[in-house]
């Protein structure tokens, strides 16, 4: 191996180094963010509780299907009705978003 390719090779290292380094700060870094805004989302709701109406009532449960309830958001009103997934979302359910 010459002395140029020894360089190059160095070079290369050290950059994938570097390179490596920043994946690493940058997930925690997004790590921290995600926490930081969890939190604050918290805080709100808990600031919030002053000014909640607790109300009771009672009412009967069914399973919608999704074109259902589609076609119903779209009939009174709403525009725009999207649905996101567990996979995408990381909550447990599918999750419904429409403007009216």
């Amino acid at each position: 191996m010459n002395e140029i390719q020894k360089r190059e090779d160095s070079l290369f290292e050290r950059i994938s180094v570097l390179i490596e380094k920043a994946r690493k700060r940058v997930v925690t870094t997004v790590n921290i963010a995600e926490v930081y805004t969890k939190y604050s989302i918290g805080q709100y709701i808990v600031e919030d509780e002053e000014n909640l109406q607790i109300s009771k009532f009672e009412c009967e449960y069914r399973a919608t299907r999704r074109a259902e309830m589609t076609k119903y958001l779209l009939v009174h009103g709403c525009s725009e009705v999207k649905w996101k997934f567990p996979e995408e979302t990381g909550f447990y359910q599918p999750i419904v978003i429409a403007k009216k």
